[in-house]
């Protein structure tokens, strides 16, 4: 079922409700956080694609799991752009997809409106895997499923696939490693599919293959945390906001 009535007999995911696009402002989130600023402009210096719109917005698509749970659409739009933002918290690429087919929200959205998609999935197979519950063809398989579904959809919009975040435990983080290596794979095999490295050149998240722990949350029971703290959101979106802008 693709963007249908709800199924006889499906009982919705009730341990993980999704967060749509307006999550509370975090109390280090100003209000111009989200201004896509870029470290190769120089000082001062913004994108303002506000200036030049003089159509109606086009739609813009992020989807993760709890990944994206304190991205707020509001400062990820522009005159320009309307923002969506959908997060799944615990969702594989399998169950992201599944939630969207069955998301008002997500069915509303004209597919011919959408330039761009953002998408940032595999962080929950990590674990698993590491673990031996889950093979990584399996995450392999559902991710590339969830990406051709999205170019499908939406004919005319770029799918973004992310990378995964570093992880600090190196059995974790090669499997990380191996499924960005898909990702990378994929925008080779797919049309409109490309892949977003926020480390091997702009670092965001890492130095010299070390992961900068001041964006994440500390968390002494998971030292091992992938979630990022409210600067590192900040950061992240501001990254993506300047992504989605790019002509």
């Amino acid at each position: 079922m693709d963007c249908s009535s709800t199924a006889s007999g499906y009982v919705p995911y009730t341990e993980a409700p999704p967060v749509h696009h307006r999550p509370k402002d975090r109390s280090s989130v100003g209000p111009a956080s989200y201004s896509s600023k870029v470290r190769s402009q120089p000082p001062g210096r913004h994108y303002k694609p506000d200036n030049q719109a003089t159509h109606a917005p086009s739609n813009t698509i992020f989807v993760s799991s709890s990944m994206f749970k304190y991205l707020n659409a509001d400062k990820m739009s522009s005159k320009s752009q309307k923002a969506h933002v959908f997060s799944y918290s615990g969702a594989t690429a399998a169950h992201m997809k599944d939630k969207l087919t069955r998301d008002n929200q997500f069915c509303n959205i004209k597919p011919e409106t959408v330039g761009r998609i953002f998408l940032l999935c595999g962080t929950t197979n990590v674990d698993p895997i590491y673990y031996g519950s889950r093979t990584i063809d399996t995450a392999k398989n559902d991710i590339t499923l969830f990406v051709e579904y999205l170019t499908n959809r939406f004919p005319k919009a770029s799918v973004n696939v992310i990378n995964l975040l570093p992880r600090i435990n190196k059995g974790r983080n090669d499997i990380a490693k191996e499924l960005n290596l898909h990702l990378q794979n994929l925008n080779k095999q797919q049309d409109r599919v490309v892949f977003v490295d926020t480390e091997n050149n702009v670092n965001l998240f890492s130095n010299k293959g070390n992961r900068l722990e001041k964006f994440f949350r500390q968390d002494k029971e998971h030292p091992d945390n992938v979630h990022l703290n409210d600067e590192g959101i900040v950061r992240l979106a501001r990254h993506l906001k300047h992504l989605a802008h790019k002509d």
